[in-house]
């Protein structure tokens, strides 16, 4: 039977239990985009169609994954393994082989669009030419063409406006700290997870 995670901090998901996994999946297997699951925290309001899953009572919105087979492991580091629904399978299957092919050379961060919002290490306009520096494509808001949504924590603890509408197109939400392990590691950038 697949397995169901839900986002975590840090880039660390968990498991969704045995009760709830059962609910998820035959929701998604009848076509059900919506529905309440009970869990340790409260009510939760889970979005099969964007899947994101809201504590009703708090307002927290994570991403969750469906995970054919059960092959989850925390952390889980590639967001394009999980199993969307139908009409988006197409639309991720371009983006993890545009992900697959390896950086240039340099450029770490190659193939990445990414955002900026919140408060940086650094003035915005030098982050930006950090960022291009090391392949990326900078863009001044959240549109469809961007990859990663680069924040703070506490705006990423916290969601804005900018930060939940990033994660309802499929944009993966992550802190500086992504950025700097990408440059430090020489690449990855296209499969990193959330703060």
């Amino acid at each position: 039977m697949p397995e169901w995670i839900f986002e975590l901090k840090h880039g660390r998901w968990g498991t969704f239990d045995a009760e709830a996994t059962a609910r998820l999946e035959t929701a998604y297997g009848a076509g059900t985009m919506s529905l309440v699951i009970e869990g340790p925290g409260g009510s939760i309001s889970v979005d099969l169609d964007e899947m994101v899953q809201s504590n009703v009572a708090s307002g927290r919105v994570r991403r969750i994954k469906r995970m054919p087979g059960g092959t989850a492991v925390a952390p889980v580091p590639a967001p394009d393994a999980a199993d969307p629904p139908p009409a988006k399978r197409a639309k991720k299957a371009t983006a993890a082989a545009a992900a697959a092919a390896p950086p240039p050379p340099g450029k770490p961060l190659a193939g990445l669009v990414i955002c900026v919002s919140g408060t940086m290490s650094m003035v915005r306009k030098s982050f930006w030419e950090h960022l291009q520096t090391h392949g990326a494509v900078i863009s001044k808001t959240c549109g469809g063409n961007v990859t990663h949504l680069v924040t703070t924590e506490v705006e990423a603890d916290n969601p804005t406006r900018k930060v939940l509408g990033a994660i309802s197109k499929g944009t993966l939400v992550v802190t500086e700290d992504f950025v700097k392990d990408s440059i430090a590691a020489g690449g990855g950038g296209g499969g990193g997870g959330p703060p």
